[in-house]
């Protein structure tokens, strides 16, 4: 308990640190009463308060409270003991278990802001001596009172809670003043309570101010609240001039767009980027509005994702109030030109799969390691040398690609896992690792149409083309994004036993080409999407059951599968390579 000689809160804060005994000596015989023992009652002294003036119009001042067992003089002095420390009271008679109270005031030796250290000395009239020392600490400092809501528009009813570390007592007032004498009593104003915030409803100017256990008195602080009564701005004809751009010149798309929008209340406007929000998301663009028009802007796809891009305009009017109208943009990406030169069966290297697949089945990819080929069994993953023994992964995946420019492998997913015999539809790729171990999914920004697999996978450079339901469609692996390039031309494709056929897709002087094995002759073609023009890459004498293969770019090969004998060589199941040019 803090005890005030004048009934204020004080500038000097004392604590107990530890109370020293000093005994008699034990050597002497005479009997003696035991040693006395020096009892503080809590204590803090301040200097007087800022802004506060006392009735008296001294400085504040705290009381030490002395006990002792023993009847005595009691000195006071600051320093490391009561000899040679400066004296705050020289001598003090006192009675045995009874408690005396000592005034001492934040002046003189007092004054300065810091801790020091006050020896209380006793010593009795039978020359015994106890000491004791207390911690004070001068405290001149204002308390520093934090609002949460600084001066600025709100939207809505917003609550005001105020936060200081020190305060004993916090008051406030709504557009009038508000006081707190040295006592810590709420002259003008009302006095805070966290547990009942303020909350506010309209414009309001807040003052504030607290006193803080030493008696020191804040400043008086003032925040400016504009709180909006009316409704969030309303954005109407959100406009795009073009609904896709290109990055790059992709399909000869802009690489700006113009947006407009009207906002009947609004004052100043951002786009987001990122989820349709205005709460999350990259601020992209920024302005004022045109009051009582149309705000016209342009946006870059420089600042945009191949795909479907989620944004916002976000409309703040003058209360805070913010309104928000979500739409979306489109950015495509120019696909990065691709062709295969030649394909030939010189230097070529074949090996035996048929004890870890089991039976052929279809499916084939290229990652900058490793070779994938599947099987009735299981899918088998070598090296891309063809000198280590196969290993299988267990699993089987029938729709599995290389993308030709990252050299990463993906499968597609239809949402029950990665699992063989998959009809879609597919709404997922799934990347797979050296080990067919699954390190990341990508959401496709539309769904590719199952019920049946797929007619044809081509692995190209960014993703692959998919060949299902009559169209093709293309992915791009790094963001997911499916373009519909349109009806899926006339081609005799061989298909595998896992009834699809896999090749390459080739992009040549900006159209698309499906790259594929000729199922009426020994020959790897190309058609090309728009018109269905076919033409031969190369003719061999005995392709076999070849009904599967991929590139290597950065190795000058192309693999492939075939079953039993072929020109290339014979064994059960089969996957090689040879030469090739892009």
């Amino acid at each position: 308990m803090i005890r005030r000689l004048d009934g204020r809160y004080s500038a000097v804060a004392l604590a107990l640190l530890t109370t020293l005994a000093c005994g008699v000596d034990v050597r002497d015989s005479t009997p003696r009463s035991p040693a006395p023992v020096v009892k503080l009652g809590p204590l803090i002294v301040a200097r007087a308060a800022r802004g506060v003036v006392s009735a008296s119009g001294s400085y504040r001042q705290e009381t030490l409270f002395i006990t002792s067992n023993a009847e005595g003089d009691v000195r006071v002095a600051l320093g490391d003991n009561c000899a040679t420390g400066i004296t705050l009271v020289e001598s003090l008679a006192v009675k045995a278990n009874t408690e005396v109270e000592v005034p001492l005031r934040a002046e003189g030796a007092l004054a300065a802001e810091r801790i020091y250290t006050v020896q209380v000395c006793l010593r009795t009239s039978g020359g015994a001596a106890a000491r004791t020392a207390v911690a004070l600490r001068v405290d001149n400092q204002a308390p520093t009172v934090t609002p949460t809501l600084r001066t600025g528009a709100y939207c809505g009813a917003h609550v005001l809670r105020f936060h200081c570390d020190e305060c004993t007592t916090i008051a406030y007032a709504t557009g009038d003043a508000v006081t707190i004498d040295g006592d810590g009593a709420v002259l003008q104003g009302t006095r805070y309570d966290d547990a009942a915030p303020v909350v506010l409803t309209e414009n309001t100017e807040v003052s504030y101010a607290a006193i803080d256990r030493a008696g020191n008195v804040s400043a008086v602080g003032r925040t400016t609240l504009k709180i909006g009564v009316s409704r969030a701005p309303v954005i109407s004809n959100v406009l795009l001039s073009d609904p896709i751009v290109s990055v790059d010149g992709a399909g000869g798309a802009p690489a700006k767009t113009t947006l407009s929008f009207e906002a009947e209340q609004g004052l100043y406007f951002s786009v987001r980027l990122g989820t349709g929000s205005c709460a999350t998301g990259s601020v992209i663009a920024q302005g004022t509005t045109h009051f009582g028009g149309t705000t016209s802007l342009q946006l870059a796809a420089a600042s945009l994702s191949e795909g479907r891009n989620r944004l916002a305009v976000c409309v703040r009017d003058g209360d805070g109030c913010t309104g928000a109208a979500p739409f979306a943009l489109e950015a495509r990406e120019q696909p990065k030109a691709f062709a295969i030169t030649s394909l030939s069966s010189a230097n070529c290297t074949i090996v035996d799969h048929n004890s870890i697949t089991g039976d052929d089945r279809g499916g084939i990819a290229v990652s900058g390691s490793r070779l994938f080929v599947g099987g009735d069994g299981q899918t088998a993953v070598l090296d891309l040398e063809l000198v280590q023994t196969p290993v299988g992964l267990s699993a089987n995946f029938d729709t599995i690609f290389g993308d030709l420019e990252s050299g990463r492998v993906y499968v597609l997913d239809s949402g029950a896992g990665v699992v063989p015999y998959q009809y879609g539809p597919f709404n997922a790729l799934v990347e797979l690792d050296a080990s067919g171990g699954i390190v990341g999914r990508t959401a496709l920004s539309t769904p590719i149409p199952g019920g049946t697999p797929p007619s044809s996978v081509h692995a190209a450079r960014g993703g692959a083309l998919i060949v299902a339901n009559g169209r093709v469609f293309r992915i791009a692996a790094a963001s997911g994004f499916v373009e519909d390039l349109g009806a899926a031309p006339s081609r005799r494709a061989r298909t595998c036993e896992d009834g699809i056929a896999h090749g390459v897709a080739e992009q040549i002087a900006g159209q698309w080409w499906i790259a594929y094995r000729d199922d009426a002759t020994q020959s790897i073609v190309r058609t090309r999407i728009s018109d269905g023009q076919t033409q031969t890459i190369a003719a061999f004498t005995d392709l076999g059951d070849l009904c599967s293969f991929t590139v290597s770019p950065g190795r000058n090969r192309w693999y492939f599968h075939f079953e039993n004998n072929a020109q290339f060589g014979s064994g059960s199941e089969s996957v090689g390579f040879c030469d090739a040019a892009f």
